[in-house]
């Protein structure tokens, strides 16, 4: 059977072109049954929300098992708990039982186990009551992301929250930026943001710079510092197009595979 470490954020193919699984779950276990999103045809807003939607489920699958871990645990040792010291040591001292720490850290979690919980954990057992619906995952849209490249969303006790990725997460995350774009490449986005007659009028102050690249960095666009503005800018400090713009282009750089 598949688990959550199987579901995690649903990104595969690093040595490919890179796709999200669309996780859901049948019967209480986690299945793909629909085609994955290819990142790099995908609009990042739908990756984003796929994204989220696959990590609130590895959440709950990670919720079920350590339920049906803390289940199996108690089961198996029936009515008679472990002993809460045992004898450590040459000189036998007694210390706290490991086992018996274990055994109550399972009997708090089965014991606060919530209604939806123990519905899902039936299901995956196959033991729901007479008339008994199956769990189903129900999950509310995710919110719309301002940068999906840099912005994780998480689903805590019945709603989203948007957040910061960590630096931990950024290494790995699955929706980063291609860092640079061939310079017909970078024109046609242009194009597409702006519009294909203003496009050119943009590039024109900048041509002896574009003309020496051999592509186009996400970098040299975006990132700015006191010394040394990014393209993007210039532009906007220029007068030549509105932040709205800047922004629109930003989001649309196209995405890297994992």
């Amino acid at each position: 059977m598949l688990r959550s470490n199987d579901v995690g954020c649903g990104a595969y193919g690093a040595a490919g072109p890179g796709w999200i699984a669309r996780w859901t779950l049948v019967d209480g276990w986690p299945r793909c049954l629909d085609a994955p999103l290819a990142i790099a045809d995908t609009d990042p807003a739908t990756l984003a929300a796929q994204v989220a939607r696959n990590r609130a489920l590895t959440a709950l699958l990670e919720q079920v098992e350590r339920y049906e871990a803390a289940q199996q645990l108690l089961n198996s040792t029936g009515d008679q708990p472990p002993p809460a010291w045992i004898a450590s040591g040459p000189d036998g001292a007694l210390v706290p039982s490991p086992a018996w720490a274990a055994w109550q850290a399972a009997q708090s979690l089965v014991a606060t186990a919530t209604p939806a919980l123990l519905q899902l954990a039936r299901t995956r057992a196959g033991i729901l009551g007479d008339d008994e619906p199956a769990f189903t995952l129900a999950l509310p849209p995710p919110p719309v992301l301002d940068d999906p490249c840099e912005m994780a969303t998480d689903f805590v006790a019945g709603a989203w929250t948007v957040r910061p990725l960590t630096p931990a997460e950024a290494t790995s995350w699955p929706l980063r930026r291609r860092p640079a774009l061939g310079k017909l490449a970078f024109a046609q986005l242009l194009a597409t943001v702006v519009g294909e007659i203003q496009a050119p009028l943009l590039l024109a102050p900048f041509s002896s710079m574009l003309s020496l690249a051999a592509e186009i960095s996400f970098t040299d666009i975006f990132q700015t510092t006191p010394s040394a503005p990014g393209y993007a800018h210039q532009l906007v400090s220029s007068g030549t197009v509105t932040p709205a713009a800047a922004e629109a282009l930003k989001r649309s750089w196209p995405l890297a595979p994992p």
